[in-house]
């Protein structure tokens, strides 16, 4: 770092850069600030108390009664909620009737049931992906993932003191002192150098150096898998380290239409309602590139591991798709082995898309209306009932469990609002007591 003084400006022309290794880089940039001093007298002069005091204590106890009314509001809320649910659930316990495998379905259309312990399926057809062409037999849900090889820009900062101004006397200019208004007076207090005689007049205050600082900002570049394109328009350098912002094929997450329980006939309910299991990856072999549609072949997935369809990017332009897919073919028909040719790396634009997979918690109780073949919510005054709970679970015990869980939430509800009424008071009482009226 060069710095030269002249007068009050600096002259700072640093110049710095560093590069790293194995996919990754970096740039230095510095950035100079200067931190001031001042022994002014002004600065430990006490200062009176504006007549606005009162207006700001209006403020604060218009402020406090505004949160108090907000929270009022949030509990008794919260009071009416559970005070539906309640009525609600009492309302459930007297219409509904519990369906076993040998009631008659017909006798109970149009009504309230309680089904322990069914297993529900999706329905058909299965869910499928139409540009990797692959079902999912069995699956209530299917979430596609999408990873992208983009490169990651990381900045670090450092401070560090590299220089200091001059100290100088100036004139204080808030003297109540006429003598001190002059200019006679500040070429006074110019001519003073010394600390001590400086602050021994009235009209001169010492002002300390100003502090200048470095701010080295560097900056490192990864390359590995993202979910989502990082654009690299504002990279520091972005010429170097581009990202092809490439996305033919989205993430997404889709649901069956219907979950099927099975009964003297079988039931369709809408599978939002329906709890599922974790998702878990889904396999991927070298066959099914063959399922490939033409429109994701030509996007360059024609490279799989045992969970990922790939694209590389690279060779997207270099050679025709067909060639690729023989030479690959080929190869594993000889030796047994898909080798992607990636080997764990990756450049910037591949892309690499997997598929997870769940189906329904395999046994559930369901409390709903009955209309012909179909479970439906059922709709009271002011809630509707649409209650799955997983396991084999008796009517009084789901009753019972939503109740509780209605009583707990008017008990946090509650407590959050005594604790947020509790630290409002606090703040503006304190606040009261460092602002006394003049």
């Amino acid at each position: 770092i060069n710095a030269e003084y002249m007068g009050e400006f600096f002259l700072l022309s640093p110049t710095d850069m560093k590069a790293g290794d194995y996919g990754t880089g970096g740039s230095v940039d510095h950035r100079y600030e200067r931190v001031a001093h001042t022994d002014d007298k002004s600065a430990y002069r006490s200062k009176t108390v504006s007549g606005n005091s009162s207006e700001e204590s209006n403020f604060g106890l218009y402020l406090s009664l505004f949160f108090l009314v907000v929270s009022a509001c949030f509990f008794a809320h919260a009071l009416h909620s559970s005070s539906v649910e309640k009525s609600t659930l009492d309302q459930v316990m007297h219409e509904a009737v519990t369906l076993t495998p040998h009631s008659d379905l017909l006798g109970a259309a149009g009504r309230l049931v309680h089904l322990p312990g069914v297993n529900p399926i999706p329905s058909t057809p299965p869910l499928r992906d139409e540009d990797f062409g692959i079902e999912f037999p069995g699956a209530a849900i299917v979430q596609r993932e999408v990873e992208y090889c983009q490169w990651q820009q990381v900045s670090h900062q450092t401070k560090r003191l590299v220089g200091k101004e001059p100290s100088q006397c100036i004139l204080t200019r808030d003297s109540t002192n006429p003598a001190c208004k002059d200019a006679q007076a500040a070429n006074a207090c110019a001519a003073v150098f010394d600390r001590n005689a400086c602050n021994s007049y009235e009209c001169c205050s010492f002002q300390e150096g100003a502090d200048i600082y470095d701010t080295e900002t560097s900056y490192e570049y990864f390359l590995d898998w993202h979910s989502a394109p990082i654009p690299s328009t504002f990279f520091h350098d972005r010429m170097s380290y581009d990202n092809p912002q490439r996305n033919p094929f989205p993430a997404y997450t889709r649901r069956a239409p219907h979950a099927v329980v099975p009964a003297q006939a079988a039931l369709f309910g809408d599978s939002k309602y329906f709890p599922t299991q974790s998702l878990s990856r889904v396999g991927i072999t070298p066959s099914h590139v063959a399922t490939v549609r033409p429109h994701a072949l030509r996007e360059g997935f024609w490279d799989v591991s045992s969970t990922w369809f790939y694209s590389d990017y690279s060779k997207l332009t270099q050679r025709s798709t067909w060639a690729d897919i023989a030479e690959k073919g080929f190869n594993y028909m000889v030796e047994g082995v898909w080798d992607t040719g990636m080997k764990g790396k990756c450049t910037p634009g591949d892309i690499r898309i997997g598929f997870r997979s769940a189906s329904f918690v395999p046994t559930v109780t369901v409390v709903a209306r009955l209309s012909e073949r179909d479970l439906v919510p059922y709709k009271t005054y002011a809630n509707e009932v649409f209650y799955v709970v997983p396991g084999t679970v008796g009517l009084k015990d789901v009753l019972d469990e939503r109740s509780a869980a209605a009583d707990s939430y008017v008990w946090w509800t509650g407590f959050f609002t005594v604790a947020f009424l509790a630290l409002v008071a606090y703040l503006f009482f304190s606040s009261g007591s460092k602002n006394p009226k003049p």
